[in-house]
């Protein structure tokens, strides 16, 4: 498949921001089912709704801030199989009463990563933004959500392969070498990065990423476009060393890894 569309990242999420304030219609009354779950970008922990009823995910970036965004991505959801619908709503005042504005409409076509792209409502951004989830027939339940702007990398060189893996695993053979036992415990994706012959602007994306971000998790696509299903949650690995070559440009490169993921149940 060509590549139409450079690397990016997808690290940038409002929702995590502490001078925001994050809420929801309705949350189970199980705790571990707390709607501030959603934004550490870890699927060990998730928000669940308490009813099939419409659910808005509000957040208020707080008095005098203005948040922007161009794409929402979530993961560890149910929203295909209950057969929701979510959007992306900004408004001037809160009131969330007729004055909003729609930036964003779509419908996850399986229980696994939604990425949407949209255009960025202001680039002096708004206050209140909203996450409608409706149309659901059971309750919705979310483990990541991010909601802010995207990264642009730059356009992947080779060698490069979007779907390595490694699978842990114990094998159990017989004295004779034949397998008796096979247990498969997780996949495991690896995707390694090369852009060598990088600009200064590019190593300073890629800085900025790293200093600012860390060795958290956070989502990658290599062809948004094209494949907005080839949206992986990763995590880099503890090295980072991009050396200036002769030309003086950098050589930029730098593994992922993640959980290769399956449909939530």
């Amino acid at each position: 498949m060509p590549q139409t569309t450079p690397l990016r990242f997808y690290y940038d999420n409002m929702l995590g921001s502490t001078a925001g304030t994050l809420s929801a219609t309705s949350t189970s009354a199980t705790a571990t089912f707390s709607i501030d779950n959603i934004h550490n970008f870890l699927e060990v922990n998730r928000w669940q709704a308490s009813s099939s009823a419409t659910q808005n995910i509000d957040f208020d970036a707080g008095v005098g801030n203005t948040v922007q965004a161009d794409y929402l991505c979530i993961l560890g959801h149910n929203l295909n199989s209950a057969g929701a619908s979510l959007a992306v709503q900004v408004s001037t005042s809160g009131a969330f009463a007729g004055e909003q504005t729609t930036v964003s409409t779509s419908t996850p076509n399986a229980d696994t990563v939604h990425l949407v792209e949209f255009t960025n409502p202001s680039t002096a951004g708004f206050r209140y933004w909203r996450i409608p989830i409706t149309g659901q027939t059971t309750a919705p339940s979310l483990a990541i959500v991010a909601l802010g702007l995207k990264t642009t990398i730059a356009f992947i060189q080779p060698p490069f392969d979007p779907y390595a893996d490694f699978t842990n695993a114990n094998v159990s053979l017989t004295e004779g070498g034949f397998v008796s036992g096979l247990h498969v415990k997780s996949i495991e994706r690896q995707i390694d990065i090369n852009l060598p012959n990088s600009s200064t602007s590019v190593y300073n994306t890629v800085k900025t990423w790293h200093d600012t971000h860390g060795f958290k998790n956070f989502f990658m696509n290599w062809n948004s476009t094209v494949n907005p299903e080839d949206t992986f949650l990763v995590r880099p690995s503890v090295g980072f060393n991009n050396s200036i070559n002769v030309d003086k440009f950098r050589n930029i490169s730098f593994s992922l890894r993640g959980r290769r993921e399956v449909a939530s149940t």
